[in-house]
C-alpha cells in the first residue's frame, strides 16, 4: 500500500517546473497543476463505490492527464452506463486471467510435480545450538 501510495503522488506531483525556449525559462503555472491535482481527487472520490477496486486502481495506475480525461469520461456517463462499463471491465479481466490459466496450467502442473517429487525427503531435525538459540532470541530483541 505504502508503494502505491507513493507511486501516486509521484505521479501527480510530476510536472515540469519550467519550459526552455529561445526567450529565456518560463516557470510553469503552479496554481493549474494544483488545480489539476484537486481535480483528479475529486473525480476519483466521486467515481469511488461506484466503479470497480480493480478499475479504480487502474486509474491510478495512470498519468494523472490521462487519468483525468478517462475518469473525465466515465463521470459523463449515466449510472447505468457507469455500472454497465465497470461490470464488463471486470468480465474482461476475469476472461483474460481464465485464458492465461488455462494457457499456462499444464506447466504449472509440470513444476508442481516436480517440486513436490523432489521435496518428500524428510528434514532433519534442528541442532540444539539452533533450538538454544530459538529459546533465548525474544530476550535479545
Amino acid at each position: 500500500m505504502i508503494r502505491l501510495r507513493d507511486s501516486m503522488s509521484g505521479k501527480l506531483a510530476n510536472t515540469d517546473l519550467f519550459e526552455k525556449n529561445e526567450d529565456g525559462i518560463i516557470l510553469a503555472n503552479l496554481n493549474d497543476e494544483i488545480a489539476a491535482i484537486a481535480k483528479y481527487d475529486a473525480n476519483l472520490t466521486k467515481l469511488k463505490g461506484r466503479i470497480s477496486n480493480d478499475l479504480l486502481a487502474e486509474i491510478a495506475d495512470m498519468s494523472r492527464e490521462d487519468a483525468l480525461a478517462y475518469t473525465g469520461a466515465l463521470l459523463a456517463m449515466s449510472e447505468n452506463e457507469l455500472a454497465q462499463y465497470s461490470a464488463l471491465y471486470d468480465k474482461k479481466n476475469a476472461d483474460a486471467k481464465a485464458v492465461a490459466q488455462k494457457f499456462y496450467q499444464e506447466q504449472l502442473n509440470t513444476i508442481q510435480t516436480e517440486f513436490t517429487g523432489r521435496s518428500t525427503l524428510p528434514l532433519p531435525p534442528p541442532k540444539r545450538k539452533w533450538r538454544a538459540l530459538a529459546r533465548t532470541w525474544p530476550r535479545a530483541l
